[in-house]
């Protein structure tokens, strides 16, 4: 176990599932339903813990998956933590699964189950200041299951993934899920990380600062990887792929079919790397790319990088905006390293529309005039044609 690891509250209860699946049902717990204290949930037998109304009292923490198999069928109601407290998603070489959904049928693309109605507030259902933590030392698997009409909120969610064959998967079928803080897959919060993931066929997504691979130093070999086919993905302020760390640190996503807005609340961009070798990987498929309030688009962006970041678009389309998603061109930009940037950084516009304003390759003209020339000349490919700069009404 990390030294870092939570400590247990003061009290707790223990699911047994004695009685039934019924979380509200006193005897199917150690201690009676959790009220105040932490909720411990490490076992699938006799009976899964099943939440299908409101619950009756409001627990500490929700640790689930602590060291062995825990499993949460959300199917309706509201749950949640009390007043500033988490869920924990698996730690301690646990395997650990929440499941907000239907899960007496069958039907989500990546969840697997039918749509439910249930919701989750972490830190309670106004405040929502509490945070997930999923996978958090080696060999814990821990999966979130989203399908349902409800809402998932908390003050940050972290996949984290931590430690030799640490996985954290987040599937999104359906549904509202928010955090009013950072969203990471793939972190070193706890310790040195794996992999994180995200499967997005539905729904909505948002996140003040969304990263794919979130290492904390030069060490960091972690993974984050978005397969995004649907629903809607927001970085309120930044989208970064692959934040520091070795060259085995890569943040990857593929869009096929799903909106990505980034900087919709003002003050960041997007990020391809940013520190030491690590890496990171935007394919385009199908779907909108929308850089909004003039944000740029950074390969490297100033962080001494010598990785490799590279954007394919087969298809779809990147727009930058002035604002908020209505008006496109705007002072947003593409940038090919900056400052003492080595990292070999490609943007291969294949097929579909890259939009922009004035300044949508200013920068990669100033960096021609400069030392910085082979980025534009060999790193925008073919398909020039394919750019549209809205305010000056021509092609390129």
């Amino acid at each position: 176990m990390l030294a870092g690891l939570p400590l247990l509250g003061l009290g707790q209860s223990t699911w047994t599932g004695s009685l039934s699946t019924d979380w509200n049902t006193a005897g199917n717990w150690s201690a009676g339903v959790p009220s105040g204290v932490d909720a411990i949930i490490d076992t699938i037998t006799p009976n899964i813990c099943a939440i299908t109304a409101t619950l009756s009292a409001a627990p500490q923490d929700v640790r689930i998956g602590t060291g062995g198999t825990g499993t949460v069928d959300h199917i309706s109601g509201n749950a949640f933590t009390g007043n500033g407290n988490w869920l924990f998603l698996g730690y301690s070489g646990g395997n650990a699964t929440y499941n907000l959904c239907d899960t007496t049928t069958t039907g989500g693309t990546f969840t697997g189950f039918g749509k439910g109605s249930g919701s989750f507030y972490a830190g309670g259902t106004s405040g929502h200041n509490g945070e997930l933590h999923a996978g958090l030392d080696p060999g814990t698997i821990s999966t979130l299951n989203i399908n349902s009409s409800g809402t998932f909120a908390a003050g940050a969610l972290y996949f984290s993934g931590n430690g030799p064959a640490g996985t954290s998967i987040f599937n999104l079928d359906n549904g509202t899920v928010t955090s009013s803080g950072d969203c990471w897959f793939g972190g070193s919060d706890w310790g040195p990380g794996t992999a994180g993931f995200l499967n997005m066929s539905g729904g909505t997504l948002s996140g003040n600062i969304v990263v794919f691979s979130r290492g904390v130093n030069n060490t960091t070999s972690i993974t984050g990887t978005g397969n995004i086919t649907g629903g809607t993905l927001n970085a309120l302020q930044w989208l970064t792929l692959g934040f520091c760390g070795t060259s085995a640190s890569v943040g990857t996503v593929t869009n096929t079919g799903g909106t990505i807005n980034v900087n919709t609340s003002g003050g960041g961009n997007m990020e391809m790397t940013t520190y030491d070798t690590a890496g990171g990987l935007f394919v385009q498929n199908s779907g909108a790319l929308n850089l909004c309030n003039g944000a740029y688009l950074a390969f490297g962006n100033g962080g001494n990088n010598a990785g490799t970041a590279t954007l394919i678009q087969n298809g779809g389309t990147v727009t930058f905006y002035s604002d908020n998603g209505a008006t496109v061109g705007g002072a947003g930009y593409l940038d090919f390293g900056r400052g003492t940037d080595t990292g070999t950084y490609t943007y291969n516009l294949n097929g579909g529309i890259l939009t922009g304003g004035q300044q949508l390759f200013w920068h990669l003209q100033f960096q021609r005039r400069h030392a910085q020339a082979d980025r534009f000349d060999h790193d925008l490919h073919a398909g020039i044609d394919r750019c549209l700069c809205h305010e000056r009404r021509r092609h390129h």
